[in-house]
C-alpha cells in the first residue's frame, strides 16, 4: 500500500518560525525519495467545514486538508494515534533551520489523486535525501498563528 511504500516518521522539527518559535513535529523519510514520486498518503475522516471548525475550537483541528465543496479531510485523530505521519509535514514558508538559520525550501507538493481518492505528498523533480525534512507550501491563505496554541 502506498502509505507504507517508503518508511517515513515524525520527529521534532529542525525548523522554527522566523521569530524562533518551535513548530513541533516534522516529517522525514529514512530512505532517499526518487524524483516525482508519490511517497506518503494522508489518513483521516471527511467532515464538513463546519464540523472541522467546531473541532478546531475544541483544540482538535490542527491537521485538516481542504477537499473542495466545503469538505475537509480531518487527520487529527489519526495523527495523534501515529497512523498519519504525513500530517506532521510542514509548510516551507516563513521557517528557518534552528541551527544554520537557512530558510526552509520546498521539496515536495501536496496533490489529490482522483483515481486513488487520496491526498498524497509527491517529491519534486529531484531526489529528497534520506532524513531531510519534508516541506511543501500549504497555500497563500494559510496562517500559522491560527493553528499554534
Amino acid at each position: 500500500m502506498l502509505k507504507l511504500r517508503y518508511p517515513c516518521r515524525s520527529q521534532p522539527s529542525e525548523y522554527t518560525t522566523l521569530q524562533n518559535l518551535d513548530i513541533g513535529l516534522g516529517l522525514v523519510c529514512t530512505v532517499d525519495i526518487p524524483p516525482n514520486t508519490h511517497f506518503i498518503a494522508f489518513d483521516g475522516f471527511i467532515r464538513s467545514s463546519e464540523q472541522f471548525q467546531l473541532l478546531r475550537t475544541q483544540g482538535k483541528g490542527r491537521y485538516g486538508l481542504a477537499r473542495g465543496n466545503q469538505k475537509v479531510l480531518d487527520c487529527y485523530n489519526y495523527c495523534i494515534q501515529g497512523k498519519c505521519v504525513a500530517s506532521t509535514s510542514n509548510n516551507c514558508l516563513n521557517l528557518k533551520h534552528s541551527i544554520t538559520g537557512e530558510k526552509a525550501k520546498k521539496n515536495s507538493v501536496l496533490i489529490y489523486d482522483p483515481v486513488m481518492k487520496m491526498n498524497l505528498i509527491k517529491s519534486l523533480s529531484h531526489t529528497i535525501p534520506a532524513y531531510t525534512e519534508i516541506m511543501y507550501s500549504y497555500g497563500s491563505s494559510y496562517k500559522r498563528e491560527d493553528y499554534i496554541k
